[in-house]
């Protein structure tokens, strides 16, 4: 388990087409109120509309979040195919595909191409269902998932006008970092990132990986010297979705139970002994997890469900500990790994 992180958090191979997405991740940026990296920006965009972190291009290849993000920004100056082409907007309600005319496939995952000239066709039905929100009616499943999909096509719409994120820090006497297209229209004194930013999605537009490395290292060295508390945020978070310690206690601690059981079939004390040292390994683990994760977010980790969801996950562990410490028996020593 203790090999497997540094494996788990190495950088990321070298995109096929030269251009360095992993240091275009490290990109602060504003958005729900903190500063955060491009990587935390898109893997969480993505994650609402698709469920998944990552997506499938049309040549079958997996690509990170932060290519999306980069295809969708390319749609405001070009909005030919950039972004529209992506099978990542899931959607599962029969009745949307239905009215999308769609075919239900595995994983319900559907491309703006497929079904964007059909959007007029969910005009009357998208009114109804926000009408029922609006006076607090109640909604069928086919209202909800269809307030969801649209939810999930202004995401996509807020990120190709640049409505978000944030990605202008404020200038010496700013207070507040402001989207590409206010600062290009202040004279705030730092329209400077602006135009730098234009320059690294123009150079990805062209397919010129030259010139996007050398702005995204000019614009983050320009960063680094007049932000260098927001740099370094960005750069332990980037590191921390790599390793993504709480998915990979999450695993740990179903090994660890799995070994329980199999001690009742052979090797018992072997594999308890494992188990019990695995387990621990892991709290320590899901701990500095907890511990990076409110110094990143400068909150304590009870500020929304997930973060509950693995604070309470941290203290059942440490109950089940505890249960352990106190009953030697085997069925208890299981039973408070399953816990954990």
């Amino acid at each position: 388990a203790a090999l497997y992180l540094p494996l788990q958090g190495r950088p990321p191979k070298p995109a096929d087409d030269g251009m360095d997405l992993k240091q275009f991740g490290k990109i602060p940026v504003v958005y729900n109120g903190r500063v955060k990296p491009m990587d935390t920006f898109a893997r969480t965009l993505l994650r609402i509309v698709s469920e998944r972190e990552t997506f499938v291009d049309a040549k079958g290849k997996s690509q990170p979040a932060v290519r999306w993000i980069l295809e969708c920004m390319m749609y405001a100056m070009d909005d030919h195919g950039h972004g529209k082409e992506h099978k990542v907007f899931r959607i599962r309600e029969l009745q949307v595909l239905e009215g999308l005319g769609l075919k239900p496939r595995d994983g319900y995952r559907y491309s703006i191409e497929e079904f964007g000239e059909r959007l007029p066709h969910l005009g009357e039905q998208m009114r109804s269902a926000h009408e029922k929100k609006v006076a607090n009616r109640p909604m069928d499943a086919y209202d909800r998932e269809l307030l969801k999909f649209e939810q999930n096509l202004a995401y996509f719409k807020r990120v190709a006008d640049f409505s978000i994120p944030h990605l202008v820090p404020p200038s010496g006497t700013g207070v507040d970092w402001r989207t590409l297209p206010e600062a290009m229209q202040s004279r705030a004194g730092n329209e400077a990132y602006a135009t730098s930013f234009v320059n690294i999605i123009e150079a990805y537009a062209a397919h010129d990986a030259g010139k996007f490395n050398l702005e995204v290292a000019a614009y983050l060295d320009r960063l680094q010297a007049a932000r260098p508390s927001d740099m370094r945020r960005a750069g332990i978070e980037t590191v921390f979705n790599r390793v993504d310690p709480f998915n990979t206690s999450a695993v740990f601690y179903l090994l660890a139970f799995t070994l329980s059981c199999l001690a009742w079939l052979a090797w018992p004390d072997l594999l308890n002994r494992t188990a019990t040292r695995l387990i621990l390994f892991t709290w320590i683990l899901h701990t500095a997890a907890l511990i990076v994760r409110m110094y990143l977010s400068g909150r304590p980790p009870v500020t929304n469900l997930y973060s509950s969801a693995v604070f309470i996950g941290w203290g059942m562990v440490v109950i089940g500990l505890i249960f352990e410490r106190i009953f030697r028996d085997p069925a208890f020593e299981a039973g408070a790994r399953l816990l954990a």
